[in-house]
């Protein structure tokens, strides 16, 4: 809950300005590039509705995805907005794992069976009752729940933030299967990364946003 500085539409894999009056923002069509060149612009078409841009330097939130409207068999309609502080020339590897983390959530949200499994294969009660607890802290409250719990657990989480949810789990966990090798060895991390291997449509949209990253040069 807080002010967006603009939010257009996105029709045709293009950014267009509710005023037509008013041209589309530098970053906000900078970021939308990025995210673009990285997913692709058919998944673009086929999924993103809005994009928004809000400058939050005290939020620790780097980008976000809302699901507006979906029908039993139609089109998922999504909004993706982004936090523009931080974002520059230097900074587009950091946005584009955060594009990636935020684009897995949009694909998981069709795949509820892999989910479930996911969930049930990997999170322990301990790590579920961990989860609530961070929903329910603020501040350095949370912040140091989630980097403790990591610590402990560096073997089966690879981030901090990934302890939040086994949602974000799974989200974390995407950019770590799309940007890095095969793992070989028998960790609960590396059987988590291992998993996303079973599944074709994943591993074909692995092979195409690492040909975009590294087109990118950021691979």
């Amino acid at each position: 809950n807080f002010p967006h500085e603009a939010i257009y539409f996105v029709v045709d894999g293009e950014l267009v300005n509710s005023d037509s009056k008013r041209k589309v923002g530098d970053t906000a069509q900078k970021t939308f590039d990025l995210f673009t060149a990285i997913v692709g612009e058919r998944a673009v078409r086929k999924s993103v509705d809005e994009w928004r841009v809000f400058n939050n330097q005290k939020s620790d939130i780097g980008a976000y995805v809302e699901l507006m409207e979906t029908t039993e068999d139609g089109p998922r309609d999504w909004v993706v907005g982004v936090n523009r502080e931080g974002f520059d020339a230097e900074s587009t590897k950091s946005f584009a794992n955060l594009f990636v983390h935020e684009y897995g959530h949009i694909l998981f949200y069709d795949k509820p069976t892999f989910e479930e499994r996911y969930k049930n294969n990997f999170w322990t009660t301990a790590d579920i009752k961990h989860g609530e607890e961070v929903s329910k802290a603020r501040g350095d409250e949370k912040f140091f729940l989630t980097q403790d719990y990591y610590e402990e657990n560096s073997k089966r989480f690879v981030s901090d933030y990934a302890t939040v949810s086994f949602g974000e789990d799974m989200a974390e966990t995407f950019v770590y299967f799309i940007r890095e090798d095969k793992p070989t060895s028998n960790t609960v991390l590396d059987q988590k990364i291992r998993t996303f291997y079973q599944e074709p449509d994943l591993v074909e949209i692995r092979t195409q946003i690492r040909a975009n990253l590294r087109e990118l040069g950021v691979l």
